[in-house]
């Protein structure tokens, strides 16, 4: 299997899209009144419901993210800290220039607009486009074999 064969990109991308932020979350969390923290914004990835392939990893290590930003947005003591928490589409970086989907990527610049616009505010779950929050919902109440079809030939980057 590719996946195990690149064992040391799979602990990197988990290091960097998961572990690296709990740590933040652990040293901040203790000292949120004390820096008079206002807002939190962790970014996750359309791929954190439906990862597969060489994404793998990449979308579990995500998928982790979300529970833990949820277990946090709920255990706060202080309404004082904002949290925000979205889950993007494919971003229009230089990380995809190869790469292929039928959901085209999205601008930065409108991304950094959306999320400068809800400072102050709480979003546990903001999705970004918007479209992905109805896809997602007809996603999981598809049957298996549909999903993993539309999952290979749709969602999934192909490279």
């Amino acid at each position: 299997m590719i996946i195990l064969k690149k064992k040391k990109i799979n602990l990197k991308l988990i290091n960097i899209n998961l572990f690296s932020q709990i740590s933040f979350l652990l040293h901040l969390s203790s000292n949120i009144k004390k820096f008079k923290v206002k807002n939190i914004i962790f970014i996750s990835s359309i791929s954190s419901f439906f990862a597969s392939g060489l994404n793998l990893f990449y979308g579990m290590s995500k998928r982790a993210l979300n529970s833990v930003v949820e277990s946090f947005y709920f255990s706060r003591d202080s309404d004082f800290t904002k949290i925000q928490h979205y889950i993007s589409g494919p971003l229009d970086t230089n990380m995809i220039l190869s790469k292929k989907s039928i959901f085209p990527p999205v601008s930065t610049k409108k991304f950094a607009k959306l999320i400068i616009s809800n400072l102050n505010k709480d979003v546990l779950y903001y999705f970004y486009p918007k479209y992905w929050r109805l896809v997602i919902l007809i996603l999981k109440f598809l049957p298996w074999r549909i999903l993993r079809y539309f999952q290979k030939k749709f969602i999934n980057f192909k490279d």
